[in-house]
């Protein structure tokens, strides 16, 4: 999932930069925290903890 989100931001930010998107700068911080927050949970569900499983899938669905 890591690296589909990854994947997906990266071409959506290409798309915006390259069509001249007027937030551009702002939307690329928003991947930084969905980024960020992405790895964060990922490395947390190493550990097969069923809350952060919860969490994972409620910030998916969000």
């Amino acid at each position: 999932m890591n690296q589909y989100t990854k994947a997906h931001l990266t071409f959506e930010e290409r798309l915006l930069k390259e069509t001249g998107y007027p937030e551009f700068e702002a939307h690329l911080e928003l991947h930084w925290v969905m980024k960020s927050r992405m790895a964060a949970l990922a490395h947390q569900a190493e550990a097969l903890d069923e809350d952060v499983a919860q969490e994972l899938f409620d910030f998916l669905k969000a």
